[in-house]
């Protein structure tokens, strides 16, 4: 027990995730992970430094196991003395009035209610608890997508969040690992059972491929981790050499951006590759382009071929 609670601090130590003084607010569905992290946390905060609080969305879509997710969520966190802000929002209602993917809309609007909580709490870290096992699981969705080189490596470990960061402590620590720290510590949690649907790529995945691997080699989803966190560092430092280098090729002229395709063939594969989705970015700031492999390439093929020495484009406007 103590062994994974050190494992947890070191890597929060390690990623300089918490600094002294930090209000963390923690994700917390009412299942194994997010009650482990709550727990951790809990009983290091002096040791951290930190006042700590929780966050519970209701998206009211299993009835009346959802609504007890959130009464249990709330007995814990008064049983821990943890103060709790929750809400239910009909995510029913949200596709049918906008539609959309519901996976993605489940998302935006649980995450609205965090930013909310965030700026009211005036809370400097959302921690999630996401962890290792999550962590392989996206890594062979995006493989299997073919969007392993877009945006960063798998699942980051931190990134800027309503004013502070989102935070990813169990990243470093395997599914199984937080099971067992559970039973050790007498934590109850609850059981969701959309996570068993196999209706969802990412249960599939979870089903069938991860037992499989770890079948090969036990410590998988660990090792991911580690290689997706080293792998981050590095895309970092890549995609901030390849912004330098599109703000030294890129000028305005009128409501056109001109770049050299002379001096685009020049650079290093590595940064073109880097430079495509934040010359997206350039042409539709006020939208989100998903920069998909296909787009990318055939716009480094446009570049690459173009007979000129000067590429114009367009810019979009309003």
């Amino acid at each position: 027990m103590e062994n994974f609670q050190q494992q947890v601090l070191d890597f929060i130590e390690k990623r300089q995730l918490i600094e002294k003084g930090d209000h963390v607010c923690v994700a917390c569905s009412g299942g194994a992970d997010s009650m482990v992290l709550l727990h951790v946390l809990k009983s290091h905060k002096t040791r951290l430094g930190i006042r700590l609080s929780a966050v519970h969305v209701d998206h009211m879509l299993r009835g009346e196991e959802s609504a007890e997710d959130r009464r249990f969520t709330e007995v814990i966190c008064r049983e821990w003395g943890i103060p709790l802000f929750s809400t239910a929002i009909s995510v029913k209602q949200l596709l049918a009035e906008d539609g959309g993917n519901s996976q993605d809309v489940y998302r935006r609007a649980r995450y609205q209610y965090f930013e909310e909580v965030m700026t009211a709490a005036t809370a400097d870290k959302l921690a999630t608890a996401h962890h290792a096992d999550d962590q392989l699981e996206t890594l062979l969705m995006n493989g299997l997508r073919g969007s392993l080189h877009t945006g960063t490596f798998g699942i980051p470990i931190t990134r800027p969040f309503a004013g502070g960061q989102l935070i990813r402590p169990l990243l470093g620590v395997s599914r199984e690992s937080i099971e067992n720290y559970a039973g050790s510590s007498g934590i109850r949690f609850r059981q969701d059972s959309s996570n068993f649907s196999e209706k969802y790529t990412r249960n599939r995945i979870r089903s069938k491929l991860i037992p499989a691997l770890k079948e090969e080699e036990p410590e998988a989803a660990v090792r991911a981790a580690r290689t997706a966190a080293e792998l981050q560092e590095d895309q970092a430092f890549l995609n901030g050499e390849a912004e330098k280098k599109l703000k030294q090729l890129l000028r305005m002229d009128g409501d056109s951006y001109l770049i050299s395709a002379r001096a685009f063939r020049t650079v290093p594969s590595a940064l073109q590759k880097r430079m495509l989705p934040l010359l997206l970015k350039y042409l539709y700031p006020k939208e989100f382009v998903q920069p998909t492999v296909q787009l990318a390439e055939q716009m480094r093929e446009v570049m690459l071929s173009s007979s000129g020495t000067v590429f114009y484009i367009c810019l979009k406007t309003g």
